[in-house]
C-alpha cells in the first residue's frame, strides 16, 4: 500500500478520493479562461489517475474541443480494448484521426487505478510527446502539428469525463473514476511525472488541478472552477 504524505496536509490534498462517472452522461465541465487554453506553447503536460470499467474508444478522460461543431481540438482518451486491458491515446485534430502519441500496447487494465501522463515537448520538431503509464515512458510519438497552433480556442469549455453536452458530436462518457487531474504549462520531465505516479506533490507550472480529496470540482491551481454535470463523489482513491 502507497501512503500519500499530503493526505493530512492543508489544502491540495489528493490521492484518497475520485469523482465516478456513469458512462452515460456523467463530466465535469471548465470554463475557458486563457490559463489552460493557450498553454502549449511552451510544453505541456497532462497527468490523472483513472479506474476505467470500458476501454472503449467512447471514453473521454479529458476533452478540449475548438469548434462550433466540436470535431477538432485534442482529447486524453482510451481506446483499443481488448483481453480486458486498452490503449491511452492522446489526439490533437481528432476528426482527421490524427494521433499525436498512443501506447504502444495495451497498458491500460480494466478496472484498477492507473496514472496517466502525456508530456508535450514544444522544442521538439520530432518525437514531441510521450505517454506515462504508472510513471514509465509507453508511448509513441508522432509530429501532427506544434499544439499551439491549433488546440488554443478560449471560447470553448474543457471537459472532464465527456465531451461537452453543448455540442452535437455524440456523447463520449468515461465509464469509472477519475482523481487527480492536471495540466502544467511545461514539460515537466520523466522524473516528475514519476514522482507524481507515486503520490509525491509537485505543483511549478501547474496551471490547472481538480480533483483532490475534497467533496468539489474547484480548481486548485487557479480560478478555473469546474462545474459539476452528474458525477459522484468517491472515497475510492488510487493512494488509498
Amino acid at each position: 500500500m502507497i501512503i500519500n504524505p499530503y493526505r493530512f496536509a492543508a489544502g491540495g490534498t489528493f490521492g484518497n478520493a475520485s469523482r465516478s462517472f456513469d458512462g452515460t452522461d456523467d463530466c465535469i465541465l471548465v470554463s475557458p479562461d486563457t490559463a489552460i487554453d493557450n498553454f502549449f506553447s511552451g510544453g505541456a503536460t497532462f497527468a490523472a489517475w483513472i479506474k476505467t470499467n470500458d476501454g472503449s474508444d467512447t471514453n473521454r478522460i479529458i476533452d478540449k474541443r475548438t469548434n462550433s461543431g466540436g470535431s477538432s481540438g485534442w482529447i486524453l482518451y482510451l481506446d483499443d480494448v481488448s483481453g480486458g486491458n486498452c490503449d491511452l491515446a492522446f489526439r490533437q485534430d481528432f476528426s482527421t484521426r490524427e494521433y499525436v502519441a498512443q501506447t504502444t500496447s495495451r497498458e491500460i487494465t480494466l478496472g484498477s487505478w492507473v496514472h496517466i501522463a502525456v508530456v508535450y515537448d514544444s522544442s521538439s520538431t520530432t518525437n514531441n510527446a510521450t505517454i506515462y503509464v504508472d510513471g514509465s515512458s509507453v508511448g509513441v510519438t508522432e509530429v501532427v502539428a506544434p499544439l499551439g497552433s491549433s488546440s488554443s480556442d478560449s471560447s470553448k469549455k474543457l471537459s472532464i469525463g465527456d465531451i461537452d453536452p453543448d455540442f452535437t458530436a455524440a456523447r463520449r462518457a468515461f465509464d469509472g473514476n477519475i482523481a487527480d487531474v492536471r495540466l502544467y504549462d511545461a514539460d515537466i520531465g520523466a522524473t516528475e511525472v514519476a514522482n507524481l505516479a507515486a503520490g509525491t506533490d509537485y505543483q511549478t507550472n501547474l496551471v490547472g488541478w481538480w480533483l483532490d480529496n475534497d467533496d468539489d470540482v474547484l480548481d486548485n491551481a487557479g480560478t478555473n472552477d469546474g462545474t459539476n454535470n452528474g458525477s459522484t463523489y468517491s472515497t475510492d482513491g488510487p493512494l488509498d
